[in-house]
């Protein structure tokens, strides 16, 4: 089942229709505990602590002991810096821990997860957690980031697990898709709205990135961004331009900072101020955005 996602979606298939779940645990007689998507394999010996620790992992959390090559090579990856899930940082080795901790604006601590790649990964919180041993209780520290930081249309639901196997399949395919998106995930209402404009459906495009963005997605958000200053399958419009990039900006989106910071340079749909461009160029460059680390060289 682990090497056919395909024979466990139509072993699933009306249980997901029909009653709509999100997630899907599957146990085994025998095998490794693991989470992938909105999918979690069990061994029927697992214990709770076991449960409890690939539980995280559809919440957002990430491993802190030192993750496979093949996981490190999906994971461990940035040019500069950015957070990995909820509980880690990453740089490169060029970073020193000090431009780190100046980088993510906070004290930073030694984490195994990316050792041995060309990734430094570090974990908020000195203490060793449940998420490198498992006989760790969840501390009251990793309770509050997570109730801080979780946002449900972050979390992957298994009809993505379904649509990623599927994807040679188009029917299928979009079937799941919309399956995921009705279940609020915020990449799916993305990936539908671009098959809708790659049909010329682009009033259902249209919802679905509204939506998107009404939730507070910040891909959704530029998306519209980009639309309605491209003009493309839209009506060109500045203003509304403008508005969907202040919305990623403010949620501290690189990209949103940058592309807001554009328009104030530029008086795009917006009163043109070359100190504001400058401060929001800034901080796009202080999240590791390469498009603003290059801009802010320029200056």
């Amino acid at each position: 089942l682990e090497c056919d996602i395909k024979k466990l979606a139509v072993l699933t298939e009306n249980q997901v229709s029909q009653n709509g779940f999100t997630h899907l645990i599957v146990v085994l007689e025998q095998g490794e505990a693991n989470t992938r998507g909105g999918l979690m394999f069990l061994d029927k010996n697992d214990n709770e602590q076991v449960f409890v620790h690939e539980l995280s992992h559809w919440l957002g959390f990430v491993d802190e002991y030192q993750i496979g090559r093949q996981q490190q090579q999906e994971l461990c990856k940035t040019d500069n810096f950015s957070t990995l899930g909820l509980n880690l940082f990453i740089t490169n080795k060029n970073m020193s821990k000090e431009q780190a901790q100046k980088a993510a604006g906070r004290q930073l601590y030694p984490a195994k997860t990316c050792e041995g790649s060309q990734v430094t990964a570090y974990k908020y919180f000195e203490t060793a957690s449940f998420m490198e041993y498992l006989q760790q209780p969840i501390s009251d520290t990793y309770r509050q980031l997570l109730l801080s930081k979780l946002k449900w249309g972050r979390v992957v639901p298994v009809s993505m697990n379904f649509a990623s196997a599927y994807h040679l399949y188009p029917q299928q395919y979009l079937r799941y898709i919309n399956q995921a998106a009705d279940h609020g995930y915020h990449g799916a209402m993305e990936r539908l709205a671009q098959s809708y404009i790659d049909k010329g459906k682009y009033l259902q495009a249209l919802n679905w990135l509204e939506k998107g963005a009404e939730q507070g997605n910040a891909n959704s958000q530029l998306m519209l961004g980009h639309a309605y200053i491209e003009g493309a399958w839209i009506p060109r419009d500045l203003k509304l331009s403008a508005r969907f990039y202040k919305q990623a900006a403010d949620q501290n989106d690189g990209y949103g900072l940058y592309f807001y910071a554009k328009c104030l340079e530029m008086g795009w749909g917006c009163i043109q101020s070359q100190q504001l461009a400058h401060d929001y160029y800034q901080r796009s460059a202080q999240l590791g955005n390469p498009l603003a680390l290059q801009k802010v060289k320029r200056l």
